[in-house]
């Protein structure tokens, strides 16, 4: 991943054509997460985990309104092992897309 890239989660669903949002699941290990239903994923479907701030707001079972997924955003980051990963984080992130500055 060579440069951060942010978007309004309604904008990441329009550009994917995504048709659906599950409610908040979570893994063995608790952390939440969305499966968003498109066909231009692999499979037909992505799981998108939470940031870990926007994680401490929801719980399972809540319904994308219930999250504020009107006022989200998707970010693109890295893990430890160097992958580029998606997460869902609020309008209130620590990650300031450059596209918003300028």
């Amino acid at each position: 991943m060579s440069d951060l890239k942010a978007k309004s989660l309604q904008a990441f669903c329009q550009e994917m054509n995504v048709k659906a949002i599950s409610p908040v699941r979570t893994n063995t290990n608790g952390y939440p997460f969305v499966t968003l239903i498109s066909d231009k994923f692999e499979g037909g479907a992505q799981n998108i985990y939470f940031s870990v701030n926007k994680s401490a707001e929801v719980k399972a079972d809540m319904q994308p309104a219930e999250w504020g997924a009107k006022d989200a955003r998707v970010v693109e980051t890295e893990n430890e092992a160097g992958e580029a990963r998606l997460k869902i984080a609020g309008s209130g992130s620590d990650y300031t897309d450059v596209a918003d500055l300028f």
